[in-house]
């Protein structure tokens, strides 16, 4: 019976003559010899135990069948082809967050139905997919995704569990460098940084979108407030304590300069617009969200969940 690999498997040397082979899918982790390496190497297509022993020896053939009892060798019939990449497990940790922000999703997919019907989309940043997605089922006749290689990675799998993927395109690298075909007629984002829309996204839009172009978000305002998290001296106190040292020294010198006040949403009324020349000193900190409007009369606003936590 022929044997391929699993498709998602990671290979890292642990000393001079081993090898840890990991499937994050699978949940294996297997310590082999440095030699199977090769087996796995040959084992990009259906190969059987005398096929590798006819080029790698009888060691190559016990190898292999140690590799098939672990379940690193599988039935070609039974590879995933999609498995999910061992560079994305990171990534989607990092955008869980996100994921859960079911109104900002709702908010653009509202926003993408006014703007991208029948049109050319370029998507700066594709993150888990849903944006590049939910521009497909609005109805654009093709979405670009700029983005590094492991977040296209999900992209593409979401487009193809989507049924899109023939209207995804995907462009890896950075938007200065990246050539699309033709201009788009959309340009998106859900990429901030702390002051707004990304650093260079004139510059980016300049090179990928129609002078005439949408944006989505169309306008975006910083707005900021000074605050501090109530109880946090409380939660400061404790880090010095319970390590057998004496850190009081420490702990005095960092409390004396915490001043406590109260943080929630309601307290974030007397906002000011982060441009001002001044902002008023708070009491420790300053919260810091954005106000959003993604499309004409779709609005989408941080300020309940601060897009970044007071400072």
């Amino acid at each position: 019976m022929k044997r391929i690999r699993l498709q998602d498997l990671y290979v890292g040397f642990d000393g001079d003559d081993a090898v840890l082979v990991r499937s994050h899918a699978r949940g294996i982790v297997l310590r082999a010899p440095a030699f199977a390496v090769a087996v796995l190497s040959a084992c990009g297509e259906g190969r059987s135990a005398d096929e590798i022993a006819a080029t790698l020896g009888e060691p190559g053939r016990r190898l292999y069948e140690v590799l098939t009892r672990a379940g690193v060798l599988i039935r070609p019939e039974d590879a995933v082809e999609d498995a999910i990449p061992h560079s994305l497990y990171g990534q989607l940790d990092v955008e869980r967050g996100r994921l859960g922000n079911r109104e900002r999703y709702a908010r653009y997919a509202e926003a993408l139905r006014l703007v991208v019907p029948n049109k050319r989309v370029v998507v700066i940043g594709g993150a888990c997919g849903v944006i590049p997605v939910l521009a497909a089922h609005a109805g654009a006749s093709m979405v670009h995704v700029i983005d590094n290689g492991a977040r296209l990675d999900a992209v593409d799998l979401v487009a193809v569990a989507s049924g899109v993927r023939d209207r995804v395109r995907l462009e890896e690298g950075h938007p200065m460098d990246v050539q699309l075909e033709e201009p788009a007629d959309v340009a998106v984002t859900e990429e901030f940084g702390i002051w707004g829309l990304p650093e260079g996204w004139d510059q980016w839009c300049a090179r990928h979108l129609r002078p005439d172009g949408v944006q989505v978000p169309r306008l975006v305002t910083c707005m900021a407030a000074p605050v501090v998290k109530a109880g946090q001296r409380t939660a400061l106190t404790s880090a010095f304590d319970g390590h057998g040292v004496e850190l009081g020294p420490l702990r005095e010198a960092v409390m004396s300069e915490i001043r406590e006040a109260s943080f929630t949403p309601a307290a974030l009324g007397t906002a000011l617009p982060a441009d001002q020349a001044s902002l008023p000193r708070g009491p420790g900190g300053t919260a810091i969200w954005l106000e959003m409007e993604l499309a004409q009369g779709v609005e989408l606003t941080t300020r309940d969940a601060c897009h970044w936590r007071p400072l």
